[in-house]
């Protein structure tokens, strides 16, 4: 009953060994994985990590321990015998050649799985915190877009408000070079209005001179007449 108990205890060791030996090389190559194979197993790495886990590998790892110091007590113990060179003594030396071999193989398992033990729960630490760092950096790259597009849809209102403030400033001053368009056109209608006056004012002043020039030389002509009137007598 013990041996049936020892050898189940031994293939649980070897057992373990090879998922242990799987897990790693997994871990090792997740990185390497195409993303429909590493996001299920990511996933499930997270749901499964809990307390009860890590209880569960420390208990492993005590008993992994326990099997390598009894595996190695058992080669010691099997190591130093006494033969005497009789057929007793040949069986007796076979037997404990035969145990001590069997205790090196189970020390040699157990410690390969517990080495492999140790080495698969650091992957798992350092694995978990790589998950972690990664959904903190989709959380913080999240929030950079959200604040990326708050900012360029501020940058779009003050570009559309600094628009309609460009286009007011060019309405003022269409309405204002219109406003100095029409000033420039009645300036320039008084300018034609004053030089129409001044023709007519001259024209005027004209028309007077020329029957005063005319009376003066009627004048003229009638004093010398005169003049000679006297001396005919």
């Amino acid at each position: 009953m013990f041996s049936w108990a020892a050898m189940s205890l031994w293939n649980l060791v070897y057992y373990a060994f090879v998922v242990e030996t799987v897990l790693c090389i997994l871990f090792m190559v997740l990185s390497y994985l195409p993303i429909f194979i590493r996001r299920p197993i990511k996933n499930a790495m997270k749901q499964l990590n809990s307390k009860l886990l890590g209880q569960a590998a420390t208990f492993c790892v005590v008993i992994l321990a326990a099997c390598f110091a009894e595996s190695i007590r058992g080669a010691g113990k099997h190591r130093h015998h006494h033969d005497d060179g009789h057929a007793d003594g040949l069986k007796d030396k076979l037997f404990h050649d035969n145990k001590r071999l069997r205790a090196e193989r189970n020390a040699y398992l157990s410690f390969g799985s517990l080495f492999l033990a140790l080495v698969l729960s650091q992957l798992w630490v350092l694995l978990n915190r790589v998950i972690d760092l990664e959904e903190k950096e989709a959380k913080q790259a999240a929030v950079h877009g959200a604040l990326v597009k708050q900012v360029k849809n501020r940058e779009d209102q003050s570009g559309l408000v600094e628009v309609a403030k460009g286009l007011s400033e060019v309405e003022a001053k269409g309405a204002l070079s219109q406003d100095a368009k029409a000033l420039e056109q009645t300036i320039a209608a008084l300018r034609a209005e004053v030089k129409q006056l001044r023709d007519a004012a001259g024209k005027d002043t004209t028309l007077q001179d020329k029957p005063a020039a005319d009376a003066g030389v009627n004048k003229r002509p009638a004093a010398a007449s005169a003049a000679k009137a006297p001396k005919e007598d």
